[in-house]
């Protein structure tokens, strides 16, 4: 795994966390977590792309 692709892999790990912490203090549907889930989907997406790439 090249370097930017680990360090993605960091900030994915990290925002994943974070999604989950906030999915418990604030509900699923609240538009914090809903943009931080987005997030985390463009994260997902970005790394699949240079994996595949």
């Amino acid at each position: 795994m090249s370097d930017n692709v680990f360090a993605l892999h960091k900030r994915l790990c990290l925002l994943r966390r974070r999604l989950e912490e906030m999915c418990e203090k604030y509900g699923l549907t609240d538009p914090r977590v809903l943009a931080m889930s987005r997030k985390v989907d463009r994260l997902v997406v970005e790394m699949q792309k240079r994996l595949a790439g």
